[in-house]
């Protein structure tokens, strides 16, 4: 489980909450490390795809015994495979939803996760949809972020179309009601899904994003972090 003389944060939240961003910028203020769980499912699902394995257990295997994680760049290393290149292929990202709903891809993956945490030299903020309630239900900070389907869908037009856009036409745009119809979907999918569902843990601090700008939510989450664990 938890290293308990470590300092780790664990992180859930919605799609388009901006989990990433966040912690990403957070870790590097913070001169600690980052890790998004949702990246070795990629690279499970990368090794499928160009390698002769039977299934996905065996794939999700052998990165477990045979990857090498670095801290630095965030990004794992397996020898005689270049995975990095096909990690967000169309192939992988096909695969990779799959790869995720299999019980024993997760349950071998799921050490490997405490395993890249728990031999941190820093504080490592981790993230995905149940950190704090699978992963890390012992973390001494667990944070779900989160915002209105509406904000995530404006943020997600805006992503796309780039520029400098009102909310009003950001919310009229012709993407908008698309987008908005998917992230509804997929926040069923992820809080209905019978294997770890994403789920507030109990004793989770919530920060609602919707009205704040990206550098307020940056400064409330490395607050929330500063209060636990002084620097």
């Amino acid at each position: 489980m938890t290293n308990q003389n470590l300092k780790i944060v664990a992180v859930d939240g919605h799609a388009g909450s901006g989990k990433s961003t966040i912690c990403q910028v957070a870790a590097g203020e913070l001169g600690w490390n980052y890790f998004s769980t949702g990246i070795l499912y990629r690279y499970t699902a990368a090794l499928q795809n160009i390698s002769n394995l039977p299934n996905p257990a065996d794939a999700a295997k052998r990165v477990c015994d045979e990857g090498k994680w670095n801290y630095q760049e965030g990004t794992l290393s397996l020898s005689g495979y270049d995975l990095k290149s096909e990690l967000y292929s169309e192939s992988t990202t096909s695969m990779a939803s799959k790869v995720a709903k299999d019980p024993q891809v997760r349950s071998q993956l799921l050490d490997l996760q405490r395993s890249i945490a728990n031999q941190s030299k820093t504080g490592m903020i981790v993230d995905g949809r149940d950190i704090g309630t699978v992963v890390f239900p012992e973390a001494k900070l667990k944070i779900f972020l989160t915002a209105s389907v509406e904000c995530r869908a404006i943020r997600r037009v805006q992503q796309i179309i780039g520029g400098e856009h009102s909310k009003k036409a950001l919310k009229t745009h012709a993407l908008y009601q698309e987008i908005h119809d998917g992230i509804v979907s997929r926040d069923e999918r992820d809080s209905g899904r019978s294997l770890a569902p994403l789920v507030k843990a109990s004793d989770a601090v919530v920060i609602e994003t919707s009205e704040m700008s990206k550098e307020d939510a940056i400064n409330v989450f490395v607050n929330k972090i500063k209060q636990i664990f002084p620097l």
